[in-house]
């Protein structure tokens, strides 16, 4: 899982690499311009593939944190109050009633959060078949 996401996030600054890089060329179309106008463009679309990159690396790699650290152990460790036999309460609002979705984009995960404040509890892996 860990991988998955790891080549998501290198998949999503190559995509932005793409973009910064089309925006950079786009100037050599504009020929008659002021050579000023035309580097203006091209460090824009250098800087906004580097910037825009490094911006989605963190976001997956801040979401494959989450999925490895936030588990029920931890919820169980930060809140022990809040979990009991019978299971869970909101740590937030105090609510007995907790769902679970499943995240999508393949990262095999659920997602269990209240459903009166909406606050996301913990993660747990999917069970593989």
């Amino acid at each position: 899982m860990y991988t998955k996401i790891r080549v998501f996030g290198v998949v999503g600054a190559l995509v932005w690499v793409g973009v910064g890089s089309t925006l950079s060329l786009v100037p050599l179309t504009l020929q008659g311009l002021p050579i000023a106008v035309l580097l203006c463009l091209t460090l824009a679309g250098i800087s906004l593939s580097f910037f825009m990159g490094i911006k989605t690396a963190r976001q997956f790699w801040a979401m494959a944190h989450k999925l490895q650290h936030q588990t029920y152990d931890w919820y169980r460790q930060q809140h022990p109050g809040h979990v009991h036999p019978r299971g869970v309460n909101c740590h937030s609002c105090g609510n007995g009633r907790i769902h679970v979705r499943a995240l999508m984009g393949g990262l095999y995960h659920r997602e269990h959060f209240c459903t009166q404040c909406g606050k996301t509890l913990y993660y747990s892996p999917e069970a593989s078949t």
